[in-house]
């Protein structure tokens, strides 16, 4: 049997990290006091997990791509909804245009 692609383990917890870490210069360890990361807990990770980890990374990363790609394409296509009157940019009218503008026919 093999073992899993993603495994937890359990770690003793390190309660010193805070001191060291700060030590060597990382003094945002814990943001509003609150830990950032579990320290007592890590995951092995197999070879073919971390490959299938970065595909999907890559995969995702074209999808974003081309979607702000679009986007940017309509923006020059029609430049209207990109700005405002005052000529700063319109989040609001920005979402309305592009969310209308979505084909959901594919």
């Amino acid at each position: 049997m093999s073992p899993p692609a993603i495994a937890r383990r359990t770690l003793r917890r390190d309660d010193a990290f805070p001191i060291r870490s700060e030590a060597l210069g990382f003094v945002f360890h814990s943001p509003e006091e609150r830990e950032y990361w579990a320290r007592d807990a890590c995951y092995a990770v197999t070879p073919e997990a971390v490959a299938a980890m970065d595909s999907a990374a890559r995969e995702l990363n074209g999808m974003i791509t081309a979607a702000v790609d679009r986007v940017v394409a309509s923006a020059r296509a029609s430049p209207r909804w990109w700005r405002n009157p005052t000529g700063s940019a319109n989040p609001r009218s920005m979402a309305a245009s592009i969310s209308g503008s979505i084909r959901t026919d594919r």
